[in-house]
C-alpha cells in the first residue's frame, strides 16, 4: 500500500472499522438469536464495505506493477512481475513477452 495517499489510507481504515463494527453487531445478533432477514441485512453491508476496500487495494497494486512493467529499465524486473501477476492473479500474459514491452511506448 505504499502508493496510496494519507486520504486514502484513512478511508480505507474507516472502511474496515466500519465493517468490523458491522460483523461484530452480526455476532452479537446471532448469538441473541435475530431473524434472519436482519442479519442477512449487516452481512450485506460488511460485504459492500469490504468490495469497497477490495477495489481501493487493488488500485494500489495495479498503480505499482503498472509502473514497473511500463517504467522500469530492467528488462528482467519487468519479466518478473508479469510473471508475479501471473501467479497471482492466473493473468493469461503467455500472449506476449516481456520483449514486446516497451516502458517507452504509451499503452493504447
Amino acid at each position: 500500500m505504499n502508493q496510496h495517499s494519507t486520504e486514502e489510507r484513512t478511508a480505507i481504515l474507516n472502511r474496515l472499522k466500519s465493517a468490523e463494527g458491522h460483523l461484530r453487531a452480526i455476532v452479537g445478533m446471532m448469538e441473541t438469536g435475530r431473524p434472519c432477514a436482519e442479519i442477512l441485512h449487516q452481512l450485506d453491508a460488511v460485504g459492500a464495505a469490504i468490495t469497497v476496500v477490495g477495489c481501493a487495494l487493488r488500485a494500489c497494486e495495479f498503480r505499482d506493477c503498472t509502473d514497473i512493467i511500463l517504467h522500469s529499465p530492467d528488462t528482467e524486473a519487468r519479466a518478473a512481475e508479469v510473471r508475479r501477476l501471473e501467479a497471482l492473479y492466473g493473468l493469461p500474459t503467455q500472449r506476449f513477452t516481456v520483449k514486446e514491452i516497451n516502458p517507452d511506448e504509451q499503452p493504447t
